[in-house]
């Protein structure tokens, strides 16, 4: 079967980056490219990032016969100039973009995964919460990440290239809103920098038409924004939030934000419905954090010859309530990297199955008892160094969890 004969129908968007690989290649343009399933990008040696998502829409939006075009046109946009060296040249295309912060994560274990004695060079400045504010190069076909030997080349701080970014982004920005109902705006800007307009706070404002508003970019192409005052606003806002994430890809932020000051700082609801329903999306967001790096930490322990488990994140459901709980496992003699989670289900293992002993234990409880076996690492999301294990009687006075009720 020819590539033609694959475009006859819709694909997935990894058979989509298949097919752009491929047809990349067939044009001339060198390996090594990579799949970022993660942020739907194809990686082009060590420093090129191009994203997909414009062209899967055009690809799947076009008639048959053109998306080959389509495709064709997107490729040829891979052979993109060299960011300029004179800033005074460059300055008009730089953009502020929100990233989540698992994603410089992704990047610094690339580069530790590729060259262990390399330095990781980002510039990016971490928010309260799981993000992070990056400075890109909007070309016409790709956003490329600024990192900090760009600003040094430059003669630039962080703050002075992201004071441009940000007024570029405010020269770009009208008034462009959708009233959701329940006093819920969208932004509907779509161009990429939707999320990014969180920085805009005097925007913000005007978005909700409230003095209080609460602020959520679930995505980096959604912002919406709510009143802190109004219960069932905020609940529209985390389901409108995680039916974005589910359509849209490209996760950013599952927190609320609030104004202080214009300073943007996380938002924790009063209303325990509204913070229970936050809680769970925050949740959902960090499965696929932790499952993407999984598979890179594991590949860096092995050829970094350490003996280092990798705990997974799970995520149960109550069927009764729809209530999550995350979960982690901590084995005894076992040396592991343990995620944050609800509850920790500590496991020592016998001669025979009958002698092993298993409890669960809320993650406050393991932190009060036993957190000096813990060792907080500095990665995004956070993990925790097993150090030991609980001895005999720490273990036996750590007050267990049904994880699974009725079970």
């Amino acid at each position: 079967m020819g590539l033609l004969d694959l475009f006859r129908e819709k694909p997935s968007p990894a058979k989509f980056a298949r097919l752009f690989i491929q047809r990349a290649m067939e044009k001339g343009f060198p390996p090594p490219m990579q799949f970022n399933k993660e942020e739907f990008q194809v990686l082009l040696g060590k420093n090129h990032v191009f994203n997909l998502h414009n062209a899967y829409r055009e690809y799947c939006n076009a008639p048959k016969k053109g998306r080959s075009d389509v495709m064709d046109r997107y490729v040829a946009g891979l052979d993109v100039p060299a960011i300029p060296k004179n800033i005074e040249i460059a300055k008009a295309r730089l953009m502020p973009s929100i990233r989540r912060m698992s994603q410089i994560e992704y990047l610094r274990l690339s580069a530790r995964l590729s060259d262990p004695g390399k330095s990781f060079m980002s510039a990016h400045r971490a928010w309260d919460g799981d993000t992070a504010t990056v400075i890109v190069y909007d070309s016409d076909t790709d956003m490329r990440h600024i990192d900090a030997s760009q600003l040094s080349e430059w003669g630039l701080s962080f703050d002075q290239a992201l004071q441009i970014a940000v007024d570029n982004l405010r020269d770009r920005t009208s008034s462009s809103f959708s009233d959701l109902g329940s006093g819920v705006t969208l932004g509907t800007w779509n161009d990429s920098y939707d999320s990014s307009r969180i920085l805009l706070t005097d925007l913000l404002f005007r978005m909700s038409g409230d003095s209080d508003p609460i602020v959520m970019i679930p995505t980096r192409g959604r912002i919406l924004v709510a009143s802190g005052r109004n219960a069932d606003g905020l609940l529209l806002m985390l389901s409108t939030a995680k039916y974005f994430l589910e359509q849209d890809g490209r996760p950013v932020s599952a927190f609320m934000y609030k104004i202080e000051n214009s300073v943007l700082l996380v938002y924790s609801p009063d209303d325990p419905t509204v913070r229970e329903t936050a809680a769970d999306l925050q949740k959902i967001y960090l499965i696929d954090d932790h499952s993407s790096q999984k598979d890179m930490l594991d590949k860096i322990h092995q050829k970094e010859g350490k003996d280092l488990h990798v705990a997974k994140f799970v995520v149960f459901k109550n069927e009764a309530t729809g209530a999550l709980t995350s979960h982690a496992t901590w084995s005894k003699g076992v040396k592991s990297l343990l995620p944050q989670a609800d509850v920790i289900t500590l496991f020592q293992s016998g001669q025979t199955e009958a002698e092993s002993v298993m409890k669960s234990v809320l993650w406050e409880d393991v932190q009060a008892m036993a957190g000096n076996l813990l060792l907080k690492d500095d990665s995004y999301p956070p993990r925790y160094l097993t150090v030991g294990f609980p001895d005999d009687a720490t273990f036996a006075s750590l007050p267990a969890f049904d994880l699974l009720p009725g079970a």
